[in-house]
């Protein structure tokens, strides 16, 4: 596994939650690891379990998770992990059910787990990159060279290898442009496995290689205005394309482009960045963390009449009515208040907003 002594893990989804616990309480290994599983958080009896094992420091005040800022991921990992614990322990994991640990903590990638730590404390790079690369040597390689049907599970969940190799070749390389004249890492049998993938396997890992190359710029990891911010951005652009190239439709691949247009000064392009935003919405048509960007970039662009073009807007709108009649559906499998809520914000015309003042 890789991790710490006493870590908490904070898993998603049942592929890595069972397979744990198969690990833990079938065949003895890593008892000192305690799993927590986020969305039973919003059970109260789930809450009081973690109390009365001592599995989790958790608010005085909580008593199920409701979203709120003093039950949410950020509060867990101030417990555990930050200053207003009394005993820190290392925290691992695959990804959180809400962003607000996001403004304190950095996920830093170990393999397909993530170690949680406080945004301000300096990383090491290349003790970073040592670490991980021993993690990943430690995979067993035949399922990496194995093809499933696209129906298997191991397909879909498959996804978690790319992932995790992808940035840490990003990470291997930036080492490698900080230091030319250093010695070569020792190798990793897995990336070479990688390295041989074709077709949509391969499009996975450009596009996982580029988001590992921008993530290191926007964590940030690498000094903003240096000559190396210029060559983790290029080289982020240039495997995207790559990426696209196998595989129109990567998603990754087009959120790393757009997030490029974007927030990098020499690639912004409002109009580029739309289009990229739309085939990321048509991919993920109730994402609102998608349509939001998305249709503020629209109202922006038609505000401003250098780049005004009506068949943005045409196409934001054909969104926005899908948006609406998914929100519609809703109610049916699940009556939750903020859907109402929603609903009424969205129900406006796009060109409302670009009227207001």
């Amino acid at each position: 596994m890789g991790l710490a002594p006493r870590a908490l893990l904070f898993p998603t989804g049942d592929l890595i939650r069972n397979s744990f616990y198969y690990q833990q309480l079938c065949l003895g290994r890593r008892p000192d690891v305690t799993l927590v599983e986020q969305p039973m958080m919003a059970a109260p009896w789930y809450v009081t379990q973690l109390r009365r094992r001592h599995a989790l420091r958790l608010p005085d005040t909580m008593t199920v998770y409701v979203g709120a800022t003093d039950t949410g991921s950020r509060a867990w990992l101030d417990s555990n992990l930050g200053r207003r614990s009394p005993e820190p322990r290392p925290v691992a994991a695959i990804r959180f059910i809400d962003d607000s640990w996001a403004a304190a903590y950095r996920m830093r990638t170990m393999g397909i787990w993530s170690a949680v730590e406080p945004r301000a404390s300096a990383v090491n790079l290349a003790a970073w990159c040592d670490s991980f690369s021993n993690t990943v040597r430690e995979w067993r390689l035949p399922s990496l060279g194995r093809e499933y049907g696209k129906t298997r599970w191991e397909t879909t969940e498959g996804i978690f290898h790319p992932y995790a190799l992808g940035r840490l070749k990003a990470l291997r390389e930036l080492l490698g442009e900080r230091e030319p004249g250093g010695s070569p890492r020792a190798a990793v049998p897995a990336l070479d496995v990688a390295d041989g993938w074709r077709g949509l396997r391969r499009a996975e890992y450009l596009a996982y290689q580029a988001d590992g190359w921008q993530s290191l710029v926007g964590d940030p990891l690498v000094p903003g205005g240096s000559d190396l911010e210029s060559i983790c951005t290029d080289r982020a652009c240039a495997l995207a394309e790559s990426s696209l190239a196998l595989e129109p439709e990567n998603l990754q691949a087009l959120q790393t482009l757009a997030a490029l247009r974007h927030s990098v000064p020499r690639y912004r392009d409002p109009r580029a960045e739309a289009a990229l935003r739309l085939r990321i919405v048509e991919q993920r048509p109730g994402d609102l963390a998608e349509l939001e960007p998305y249709f503020e970039l629209v109202v922006g662009i038609m505000r401003d009449p250098a780049p005004r073009d009506p068949t943005i807007l045409d196409r934001a709108e054909a969104v926005r009515r899908r948006y609406l009649s998914l929100l519609e559906l809703c109610p049916k499998v699940w009556n939750h208040g903020d859907l109402v809520r929603l609903q009424i914000r969205w129900s406006a015309p796009l060109a409302a907003a670009i009227a207001a003042p």
